[in-house]
């Protein structure tokens, strides 16, 4: 009897103790899932005004409105109309298939073909070197229609600022001084215009144009490497037009395209994402849907699209305060970044999808900001080795006798090795190894140095026309 009464009670509370038990974990899965989990829609919808209170205190866009130039750029100072003239010519789309035959031509240093090619160009490659002398650039786009607006001028500059750096090489195998110093600031010139453009494709883009500029001067100084005034040039030049990117400029008119994207997304879209994390929003992908109107301003009713927009907002209004602590240092600003995107990656829930997607591209861009910082050190410790050897007739034995040439991306000197009658000078990259200071052409892709190197020049392969039948 007593023991079927103990029984009853070790049942009853064994009852009891799972039913509380049971009622712990679904609170406790309840607020994981509804107020911090993957499906955190709840919580982020609900802070959608704190968000947005803090976005715009930290001064970022809004509206379209607040990425335009203030006052209007004049059409004769804008680059912008060049750029356009020379994309909707007839001549771009043959330049386009044309160019990299021609680079190839001078890698393989037929310059009579070179300059063959470059001649019957020479009315668009004009257009470009007339851009390049404007003060600002500025294209009319449509900033509302957030990841669906398209960039084909910018592969006009890129195109342009390959084009007139050919040519500068091509001037330089010809020991003519100022046709290539006056086509090197050209592009120089141009490949700076690109900060006015405050997207990060635009800032990916102005870093490939500087990198190629930077290679250009380390050819053509091959050609100089005797002509002090040449020199004093090519490293005024670098020292002039060489300057640290304004990154976030650059990422303001990308937030902005972010936040637009949101504030577009229709019901089902965000509910999609919502369902199935794997595949992020890709734009409009059926082209037989009627166009939409666009959304220009406001927050989203929808509280799918509400939290990602919430979302959207605490992660910039975070970077932006990092990004104004780093101004002038592009190598912190990486490592923030990169920072962020391991801290959406390490918690992923619905609000974060997109961001966790494109957080990388934008470490990408970034780095390539360093990139460019670690090409310019190796340019001008390349020119100031052979300043040192115009005055003393040998090369230095190392960097140190130079000058303090630092790697960005270690914070120690550079590399420089002799090699025979020349030598390489180098930054050993994101990867922080020492490839030998091997190019990635050299290394079949393998190395992550970044590269400046000096030998003898060589004399332009003689071409011998095929006789006449």
């Amino acid at each position: 009897m007593a023991s079927g009464e103990m029984s009853k009670k070790l049942r009853r509370g064994l009852i009891i103790t799972a039913v509380v038990f049971l009622a712990a974990v679904t609170v406790t899965v309840s607020v994981w899932v509804f107020r911090a989990g993957p499906n955190d829609v709840f919580i982020e919808s609900q802070n959608a005004q704190k968000a947005l209170n803090a976005y715009r205190r930290a001064g970022l866009p809004w509206e379209a409105t607040d990425l335009l130039p203030a006052p209007h750029v004049k059409p004769e100072d804008n680059a912008a109309v060049d750029i356009t003239a020379a994309l909707n010519g007839p001549d771009f789309e043959p330049f386009d298939r044309d160019l990299p035959i021609l680079i190839r031509r001078g890698e393989e240093r037929d310059w009579k073909k070179v300059d063959e090619g470059l001649r019957k160009y020479a009315p668009l490659l004009y257009k470009v070197t007339r851009a390049a002398e404007k003060s600002q650039l500025v294209f009319d786009r449509d900033y509302d229609q957030g990841i669906n607006i398209g960039y084909p001028e910018l592969l006009c500059c890129k195109d342009g600022v390959k084009g007139i750096c050919l040519r500068a090489k091509m001037s330089a195998v010809k020991n003519d001084l100022l046709a290539a110093t006056s086509d090197l600031t050209y592009a120089f010139k141009l490949a700076a215009l690109q900060a006015e453009d405050s997207t990060v494709i635009a800032l990916a883009v102005q870093c490939q144009e500087e990198t190629i500029a930077l290679e250009a001067v380390q050819y053509c100084a091959t050609y100089f490497a005797s002509n002090p005034k040449a020199i004093e040039l090519l490293q005024g030049m670098v020292s002039r037009y060489s300057r640290i990117s304004d990154i976030g400029r650059s990422f303001r008119g990308e937030i902005y395209l972010g936040l637009a994207t949101i504030r577009n997304l229709n019901n089902g879209e965000a509910e999609n994402i919502a369902k199935s994390r794997e595949r992020p929003y890709q734009g409009d992908q059926q082209s037989n849907q009627e166009p939409r109107q666009i959304i220009r301003t406001g927050l989203p009713k929808n509280v799918y699209v509400r939290a990602l927009m919430t979302r959207h907002m605490e992660v910039w209004t975070d970077a932006k305060h990092r990004m104004d602590t780093d101004v002038g240092d592009p190598e912190s600003t990486w490592q923030d970044l990169k920072a962020i995107s391991d801290q959406l990656k390490s918690r992923p829930t619905y609000s974060k999808v997109l961001l966790i997607d494109i957080f990388p591209t934008y470490c990408d861009v970034v780095e390539s900001v360093v990139r460019v910082e670690a090409t310019v050190q190796v340019t001008n410790a390349l020119l100031s080795s052979l300043e040192y050897r115009i005055k003393t007739g040998t090369l230095p034995n190392k960097l140190g006798d130079i000058g303090n040439w630092t790697d960005p991306f270690t914070k120690h000197p550079l590399t420089f090795r002799k090699i025979g009658p020349g030598f390489r000078v180098y930054s050993l990259g994101p990867n922080q190894m020492d490839d030998r200071g091997l190019t990635k052409t050299e290394s079949n892709g393998g190395s992550d140095d970044i590269v400046a190197i000096y030998r003898p020049a060589l004399p332009p392969v003689p071409h011998h026309p095929k006789p006449t039948q």
